[in-house]
């Protein structure tokens, strides 16, 4: 497997099983989700960036991956407190991602926002990571 999809398994398998985030409300870690769920909140591991930063020795590169949440909660503290629990679970931690070494996983960008419904708070994290094969 290429290392798009392992650093999605990572990320997953760290968020779905971090101990902190299972004691809070949120009703589970997806890939992707129906259009139609109601278990909010919840949180998804979206979309990345792969850039290819080979040296003569090794392969490597810079990712960058989003994390999102979503909350049906009238204001914005359930979605900025899982943020913070994203943050702890996933920022300067040493990513165990299968064939690679994950050099650093750090969080470059944090945002909270309502979505055009109207009614769903929208959390986006983006975490940048450096990581060779190894």
């Amino acid at each position: 497997m290429g290392v798009a999809w392992e650093l999605q398994k990572a990320v997953y398998a760290v968020l779905s099983t971090d101990a902190a985030l299972l004691a809070s409300a949120v009703t589970g870690v997806f890939d992707d989700v129906d259009e139609d769920y109601e278990g909010f909140p919840y949180i998804t591991v979206g979309e990345d960036n792969i850039v290819e930063r080979d040296t003569d020795g090794s392969e490597g590169y810079t990712a960058s991956i989003t994390v999102h949440i979503w909350s049906r909660v009238k204001s914005q503290q359930e979605v900025k407190t899982l943020q913070g629990l994203v943050y702890t679970a996933l920022h300067r931690v040493p990513l165990t991602i299968t064939g690679f070494d994950c050099i650093l996983c750090r969080q470059t960008e944090q945002i909270s926002l309502r979505d055009p419904d109207g009614q769903t708070r929208h959390g986006v994290q983006t975490f940048e990571l450096i990581i060779y094969r190894s």
